[in-house]
């Protein structure tokens, strides 16, 4: 059974319900999951856009200098970000699955996938990638100063 997680806002798994679920089903519900947290991550982009608080335009390092991988930081924009074209590729990969139990924060995803290369030239295609919209909740929470989960919930 798939309800609303009251600690973060987004979909997870009734921990009542039996863990009989096949991987099939364990995907089909992260990935609804998913979708609505690249909704929620994408809504407040273009919030803080209006705002004037940023641009699609900017690159990851502007907004986090301190980022690790300096050709992210160097080379992604949040447009890039936002529409798939970054080059970053997915953090469901074997940290993923050694920590998935541990993942509570932005931060705790960014360690799954920071030192990873780009997987090809920001803009020179689409390719899905969620570790591009955890980045995007990385912004949010730099350029608020909180979590990306309460930024969402108060706006």
């Amino acid at each position: 059974k798939v309800q609303r997680s009251s600690s973060s806002g987004g979909l997870a798994l009734d921990p009542r319900a039996p863990q009989a679920f096949t991987q099939v089903q364990a995907q089909a519900v992260a990935l609804a999951a998913q979708r609505e947290a690249h909704a929620g991550r994408a809504v407040a982009i273009a919030q803080l856009v209006e705002a004037g608080k940023l641009s699609y335009d900017d690159r990851v390092g502007k907004i986090l200098p301190d980022y690790p991988n300096k050709a992210v930081a160097e080379k992604v924009t949040i447009h890039q970000l936002l529409t798939h074209t970054s080059g970053l590729g997915s953090y469901w990969n074997a940290k993923f699955d050694a920590r998935r139990a541990q993942i509570k924060t932005v931060a705790d995803y960014l360690a799954l996938f920071a030192d990873e290369p780009l997987q090809f030239e920001p803009g020179a295609r689409f390719e899905y990638s969620n570790s591009g919209y955890i980045v995007l909740g990385a912004i949010i929470e730099k350029v608020t100063g909180k979590s990306y989960y309460d930024y969402v919930r108060e706006h």
